[in-house]
């Protein structure tokens, strides 16, 4: 028979056993939970203040050592540049030279104008301005040989070296003048867009265009050769050298006469091409 101490010791034993049931369960949990965070890469105790404060400080001194390598930086390119100013004036592309007319270098006079269809001229509109170009050495070519008709002429003696000196007049007013007042005016229109450059190239060339008429029909005392002074010439009984000069005076005439039917054209053309544009 078991006396009254056993009978005592039985719950206690009992009640000490659960104690160390739920001890030890509380334990696995502590241990288990520890080995999932520290699989998940978690901290198992959060960092002290005085780590915190320590990786601040060296994330400052890292900014604070940006900032001072960028600030000496932007100080030597200020340096450089005020002691190597920039030369704006060597920036800007130069001007090209002046090409037109084309004379050689030992001339005393140098060329006036640049002058560079291809390069300067929109694509739809440089075999216009090539047009003109080759019209205006036409007029050029004729008051050239109007001119030499002048010379033949004085020495056969006609009209006392009054067409000669006319056609000398015309020789060097024209030629110039027609290439700055129609020619220059409607390439820099072309090249520009200048309607006004336009409208001063339309007067000129009309007023070529009735000039040409004239030295077409080649009224007598006008210095011009011409149809009528070419056939007064050709008829009279002036020898076979003076007949060869008759001849020359209508060639030259019919020139005229075509480089006049060109500028009617081109007129034509230019103006329809300038209200299509507007």
């Amino acid at each position: 028979m078991s006396g009254p101490g056993a009978e005592n010791s039985g719950p206690s034993t009992s009640s000490g056993a659960v104690q160390n049931a739920v001890t030890t369960g509380i334990n696995r949990l502590k241990n288990k939970f520890k080995v999932g965070r520290q699989g998940q890469g978690v901290p198992n105790e959060p960092p002290s203040y005085s780590e915190t404060v320590a990786k601040d400080h060296e994330e400052l001194a890292r900014r604070e050592q940006e900032l001072e390598t960028r600030a000496q930086l932007l100080h030597m390119r200020e340096s450089q540049q005020l002691r190597n100013p920039p030369n704006w004036n060597q920036a800007q592309p130069p001007s090209p030279e002046h090409n037109w007319p084309p004379l050689p270098e030992f001339c005393p006079i140098q060329s006036c104008f640049y002058q560079d269809i291809s390069a300067e001229i929109p694509n739809e509109y440089q075999m216009h301005v090539r047009c003109l170009y080759y019209l205006w050495i036409a007029h050029g070519i004729l008051y050239s040989l109007n001119l030499f008709v002048g010379i033949l002429y004085l020495f056969a003696g006609g009209d006392q070296g009054k067409f000669f000196g006319l056609a000398f007049i015309y020789w060097g007013f024209f030629i110039p003048l027609s290439y700055i007042c129609w020619f220059r005016p409607a390439y820099k229109a072309f090249k520009n867009n200048s309607s006004v450059l336009m409208k001063t190239f339309f007067i000129g060339l009309s007023c070529q265009f009735f000039i040409c008429v004239l030295h077409f029909l080649g009224i007598g005392g006008s210095g011009s050769s011409g149809i009528i002074l070419g056939y007064n010439v050709l008829v009279g009984n002036g020898g076979g050298f003076v007949t060869t000069i008759g001849a020359f005076m209508i060639g030259i005439g019919i020139g005229f006469g075509c480089v006049a039917l060109g500028d009617f054209i081109i007129l034509v053309k230019i103006k329809q091409l300038h209200l299509v544009k507007g």
